[in-house]
């Protein structure tokens, strides 16, 4: 077939076939580099889709040629940008500026040219800041997403529109319907005096892509940078979750005696009857004092420091937990391990025998965390560098703020 008879799309993916298999500097290769090169320079047919979908492809090859999961990406782009991308994996932070130059209909660098043509192709082209602002937001994103998170399981989950802050009322008896009698007539509820307050804060960091990475054609450095601040926030968010409980066993008064969610003693241990004992304690809570509305709140999932983790793997997973003692509980209360729990440096209130039974936070949640217009993943954003600064600058924040909820929807038992 003839070139002329070829798409634009057409001529990149055959270009792509013939440097894998050919070498990028065989005839074959040049010829079609040469006729791509004058189609990308009068040629408009390219749509607005299109082109992103280009950018999208480009920016997964590199992801992908730094060993992101096939999987990851495939959650967050279409089949079509994955096809397109695949053959192309083996493209570096050069090739990245090359193929942006093609989209942006200009000649590229030559692989042997100096560092000034690389550099200045890097930071005028059009396509290239949102290649790398996609690779790296997803590679922040992996990153958020390789730590083993607790908060997002264990807490409630609130959207707020802005940074001020909100009140949530706890549940009380006066939330149940009434019998309606005849005529119809409804009576007003009242919201109780027990309360939640949440607000959400701002987090972040920057980071950058610098003249020292693109003469060395270096990709890997930075994408290692957005992975490890993907890590960093998640991070953030679980030392304030675990900070938020932890204060509590310190000098605060949401676990305690008078809520009927605190367990101590030596029958609070973890195992059966200490487990037993903790879930009783949940299904006996009422919404007052006078103990006659229970308020139905199941016992749902395990929280263990990493002292306890056996233990409470063994009461979720075996049949058999002692001599001719049958586990009644197996698989009943999913265990997560928190090594936060059991770390003195990091809280004055650890311990590797406190450990807490929470109900299902989308039911009633024991904690909250507040997410700004509902987004639960940090952000990444390309900002303008400073004068100062020779390369490409970019921030990375998250917002969101913790909170406690009902106390009624979690019990700690001390273990001794």
């Amino acid at each position: 077939m003839k070139l002329e008879h070829l798409t634009t799309g057409d001529l990149q993916r055959a270009l792509i076939e013939t440097e894998n298999n050919f070498g990028r500097d065989s005839a074959g290769s040049r010829v079609l580099r040469r006729e791509l090169e004058r189609r990308l320079a009068g040629d408009t047919s390219m749509s607005q889709s299109e082109l992103v979908m280009a950018r999208r492809a480009i920016a997964v090859a590199a992801l992908l040629g730094q060993g992101m999961s096939e999987t990851f990406l495939a959650k967050h782009y279409s089949a079509d940008v994955m096809t397109e991308a695949y053959p192309r994996r083996r493209i570096g932070l050069k090739g990245m500026i090359e193929a942006a130059c093609k989209l942006d209909g200009r000649p590229a660098p030559l692989y042997d040219d100096g560092p000034a043509e690389w550099l200045s192709a890097a930071f005028s082209t059009v396509s290239m800041p949102g290649i790398l602002g996609d690779s790296a937001s997803k590679s922040l994103l992996e990153g958020y997403g390789s730590v083993p998170a607790i908060v997002p399981i264990f807490f409630g989950k609130r959207t707020v529109t802005n940074f001020r802050e909100y009140t949530e009322y706890r549940m009380t008896g006066d939330e149940t319907f009434d019998l309606v009698p005849p005529g119809g007539e409804l009576h007003h509820g009242t919201l109780g005096e027990e309360h939640a307050h949440y607000q959400a804060d701002t987090y972040g960091k920057m980071f950058s892509i610098d003249r020292t990475m693109i003469v060395n054609d270096d990709l890997g450095a930075f994408l290692a940078t957005p992975r490890r601040f993907g890590r960093g926030a998640a991070i953030t968010l679980e030392k304030a979750g675990a900070k938020l409980i932890m204060d509590n066993g310190l000098a605060g008064n949401f676990f305690h005696a008078d809520h009927k969610n605190l367990s101590t003693g030596i029958g609070s241990a973890l195992g059966a009857a200490g487990l037993g004992a903790a879930v009783q304690k949940m299904w006996e809570q009422t919404d007052d004092a006078a103990g006659k509305n229970p308020i139905l709140i199941e016992p749902k999932l395990l929280l263990v420091p990493p002292a306890l983790k056996g233990t409470a793997d063994d009461l979720f997973m075996l049949q058999v937990i002692a001599a001719n003692v049958t586990n009644k509980y197996r698989g009943l209360y999913a265990p997560f391990c928190w090594p936060y729990l059991g770390n003195a440096a990091f809280h004055a209130s650890a311990s590797s025998a406190y450990w807490y039974l929470f109900a299902d936070p989308t039911n009633v949640a024991a904690f909250l965390v507040a997410y700004l217009n509902g987004i639960d993943t940090p952000i990444v954003e390309e900002v303008t560098a400073a004068p100062n600064v020779l390369g490409r600058v970019w921030r990375a924040y998250f917002d969101f703020g913790v909170a406690k909820g009902d106390p009624r929807a979690a019990n700690r038992s001390n273990g001794a």
